[in-house]
């Protein structure tokens, strides 16, 4: 998802991170009155919080959740939202259709792998993809329309990618957008301000936390650097004429497999083709309810499965023991993760007592194990 740097977005994520910092360095202190450990010194003690100092504290947090709220108000839901596309654009078919046209661009693959949000994600997408976010829009803005579905001619493919060459070039060339300009002192105060009464620490820690994310940044260049050289050499050669022809060839199969939308009009229906392709009827049409109404080879899937390996009468065997596809276009942002839990942990080990020991013991209740479990978790469902 791509980072608007539109100085609301950008004043917005500061506020954000300036409540979090907050937060985890305690917020507003408030001395509470506590019995001091035995080997300390007497300490007088502490006055208990007054009624001002906990209106204080009632006021800043309703003034951290308002900043909040307004962050969550200027986020450019634009990036992620088919709703909000329409609320920007309009509920006018073309218009919608014209600002998929002109705000998103074709990629070389087939069928369905991003889905609607994805390609708002990324801007990019096949052509069973960009067409999917038209029909989304369109039937969010309450139409009806379906998809459509040919397969080019070798003349027609080669003619839509010709018409598309300037918009390809552009969109693989690198990014050249700018930095932004890191904040002024007087910037990051009066923007502080309204989060807490007293800025100067949040500032210092926004400061420190830059300058570490500006390090990390540093350090991921100088790895995708080193780590793509190393990809290179270890492949054929780059510009190759077998690795231009074969890029070619399957450019041609992917524009080839065309994707357009239709809308009725009267008894007939009009198209919507943001590839322009003269001459062209569609083989099939479908209004899909979900994106499994789509057939099986059109679907992009990611397929997971667990292979253990076992001493079986003295020989290696090995079987499989898990096996789970998911659908990429319905699990946009979406956290994935495969994890393998022991069967036969022991409860105790976290009470050992000896922290020395500890590390030592965990290995050892490592290798003790012969039984895991793998549980793969999709958002906040498990399999």
């Amino acid at each position: 998802m791509r980072l608007s740097h539109q100085v609301p977005c950008r004043a917005s994520r500061f506020c954000f991170a300036l409540l979090m910092a907050w937060l985890w360095t305690g917020g507003p202190t408030v001395i509470l009155a506590a019995d001091p450990p035995a080997s300390a010194p007497a300490q007088p003690a502490s006055a208990p919080p007054t009624p001002a100092d906990m209106q204080r504290l009632a006021a800043e947090i309703e003034r951290g959740c308002a900043q909040l709220e307004q962050a969550q108000r200027e986020i450019p839901r634009e990036t992620f939202d088919v709703k909000a596309i329409v609320d920007l654009v309009g509920r006018d078919p073309e218009k919608l259709f014209a600002w998929v046209r002109d705000n998103t661009t074709w990629s070389p693959y087939r069928g369905l792998l991003r889905g609607d949000r994805g390609v708002l994600m990324d801007r990019v997408g096949s052509s069973l993809d960009r067409a999917m976010l038209v029909y989304s829009l369109l039937r969010t803005a309450g139409a009806k329309p379906r998809l459509a579905h040919a397969k080019l001619s070798s003349q027609q493919a080669q003619a839509a990618l010709q018409k598309l060459g300037p918009a390809l070039a552009a969109a693989s060339a690198p990014a050249t957008r700018p930095a932004p300009a890191a904040p002024s002192d007087e910037e990051l105060k009066k923007i502080a301000a309204d989060v807490v009464s007293d800025p100067s620490t949040l500032i210092a820690d926004y400061r420190k936390g830059s300058e570490d994310n500006q390090r990390m940044a540093d350090e991921i260049q100088k790895r995708v650097a080193s780590q793509t050289a190393a990809l290179r050499s270890a492949i054929k050669s780059e510009g190759s004429s077998a690795d231009n022809a074969d890029l070619a060839k399957r450019e041609l199969e992917a524009i080839a497999d065309h994707w357009w939308v239709q809308l009725p009009k009267g008894d007939a229906w009009t198209d919507l083709d943001l590839l322009s392709v003269a001459d062209v009827k569609p083989k099939e049409t479908l209004q899909p309810e979900a994106f499994t109404d789509l057939k099986a080879d059109e679907l992009h899937v990611l397929q997971i499965q667990v292979f253990v390996e076992f001493c079986n009468h003295g020989k290696a065997t090995e079987g499989k023991v898990f096996d789970q596809k998911l659908l990429p276009a319905g699990l946009i942002a979406e956290r994935i993760r495969l994890s393998h839990n022991p069967m036969g942990w022991p409860n105790n080990l976290d009470n050992a007592g000896d922290s020395d020991k500890t590390p030592a013991k965990l290995v050892e209740a490592v290798r003790a194990q012969s039984e895991w479990m793998p549980i793969l978790s999709v958002g906040g469902r498990t399999a």
